[in-house]
């Protein structure tokens, strides 16, 4: 079994890549750009559900709301195109 190094947003980030996307990739195959859309929201959702359960709504908001701004400052000035 391998070994994450790093960070606690840094492991986070690793898992994902290596064993969420290849489940994303399979599961989203042939979606169309909108469903794939809500696909990635119910990650996020669900993502946001388990923080909620875990710390209470109340830091998860404050964890969501810096991920957001974090999110948010990285693509800023990056045209990512529009989800149709």
């Amino acid at each position: 079994m391998k070994t994450f190094t790093g960070t606690a947003q840094d492991i986070g980030c690793e898992i994902f890549i290596e064993h969420i996307m290849p489940i994303i990739r399979k599961a989203s195959h042939g979606m169309e750009a909108g469903h794939l859309a809500e696909f990635y929201a119910g990650l996020l959702a669900g993502a946001c559900g388990s923080m909620a359960a875990d710390f209470g709504k109340d830091a998860a908001k404050i964890m969501i709301d810096s991920v957001a701004a974090q999110f948010n400052d990285v693509v800023q000035g990056v045209d990512l195109g529009m989800v149709q």
